[in-house]
């Protein structure tokens, strides 16, 4: 994955963009009636643009851990039929290719480390590069436990077989949270607007209701610190959604 890690398009920058506009614009307008609010524009920009990029991350790794778990079980079944372990990396990244594409990260990963086994370079620092650039911890103990097994000489096909078990059933765990949780993450989005429609209802209907919070300092503070119960409220809602096995 190297440094394309998260990499986000030009259409994800600009709806981060569009969406750092229209949450700025209507912090402006509703907690403060002022201008002056736009000027936090660029950092709020920058956050969300790491936070785009972490969770592409994230999706990104979940995607790969799913490939290197079908790469493993071709792994283990070529090891099983006799093969040595240097030849099983070119039947899974055949299998790869058939399920995942020719362009998916697993894939062109495996070409690397075939490339770099023609070259007579040790299986086990090919797999500590690949678990290095991944950045999934599960790939990055595997490599561990594997180079430990290939200088030992201990059994590899009953640890592929293991870390491919490992790795299928957290993964069916965490579909399982994410079904369950599902809802519960539409509820609390639902939850994060109903402050802005409430306080856009009030403006909108009654004009003047809100007057006396504004260009003073007293009703400024009390906003800034309605808006900064508002934000912190999201913040812990959506780390209390986000469970990770």
């Amino acid at each position: 994955m190297g440094d394309k890690k998260g990499q986000l398009s030009f259409r994800e920058i600009f709806g981060a963009g569009l969406q750092g506009a229209g949450m700025i614009l209507l912090v402006a307008f509703l907690f403060y009636d002022s201008p002056w609010p736009l000027l936090g524009y660029p950092p709020l920009f920058f956050f969300l643009l790491k936070r785009e990029r972490r969770r592409k991350t994230a999706r990104e790794q979940q995607k790969l851990a799913q490939q290197f778990v079908d790469a493993m079980r071709v792994v283990q079944t070529s090891l099983l039929a006799g093969m040595a372990i240097e030849n099983c990396w070119k039947e899974a990244q055949k299998e790869v290719t058939i399920l995942h594409g020719q362009q998916c990260v697993m894939a062109l990963e495996l070409q690397e480390m075939n490339r770099g086994i023609a070259l007579n370079r040790p299986v086990e620092q090919l797999l500590k590069e690949f678990a290095d650039r991944s950045g999934v911890e599960d790939i990055m103990r595997f490599s561990e436990v594997f180079s430990y097994a290939k200088r030992t000489g201990g059994d590899l096909t009953d640890i592929i077989s293991t870390t491919t078990d490992h790795l299928r059933e957290k993964m069916e765990v965490e579909a399982e949270i994410q079904v369950m949780v599902a809802s519960k993450s539409l509820e609390q989005k639902i939850m994060d607007v109903i402050p802005m429609f409430i306080l856009l209802f009030l403006r909108v209907s009654s004009d003047g209701y809100l007057d006396i919070l504004y260009h003073n300092w007293l009703g400024v503070g009390i906003m800034s610190g309605c808006l900064g119960c508002y934000v912190a409220a999201i913040a812990v809602a959506e780390r209390i959604i986000t469970i990770q096995v």
